[in-house]
């Protein structure tokens, strides 16, 4: 389903917000409300058929060519996942050196700063 739990809620706030605005002037309140809250649970239950019908409408691109990578393992788009797979390493090596060089340093500065006081 596209989107979340929180459409739904909005949708019932709409809902019971419009019954309950036009079904005021009534002026009994217990109708009104029973009402209200009865189209806000319409609402509710309609959002979920409107976010499923608009999974089905908007298939994305993104989508079909995922499943024809599953189809085509060795497509250029494995390799590029390598090369990703690579770098991050590389990145998550180079960070691993730097926080032990950052935290000598920070040692040797916090040293030199108790033998001067």
């Amino acid at each position: 389903m596209i989107g979340n739990l929180f459409w739904n809620i909005w949708l019932f706030v709409g809902g019971f917000t419009f019954y309950f605005l036009l079904a005021f002037q009534d002026g009994r309140p217990a109708p009104v409300l029973i009402g209200s809250f009865l189209t806000g649970g319409f609402f509710f239950i309609l959002a979920f058929l409107i976010r499923w019908l608009c999974k089905l409408i908007w298939i994305t691109d993104d989508q079909t060519s995922e499943d024809s990578e599953i189809d085509h393992p060795d497509s250029i788009q494995s390799g590029d996942d390598q090369i990703t797979q690579i770098r991050k390493k590389d990145v998550e090596e180079n960070l691993i050196n730097g926080e032990k060089d950052q935290s000598e340093d920070i040692a040797k500065a916090i040293q030199s700063m108790m033998k001067e006081s």
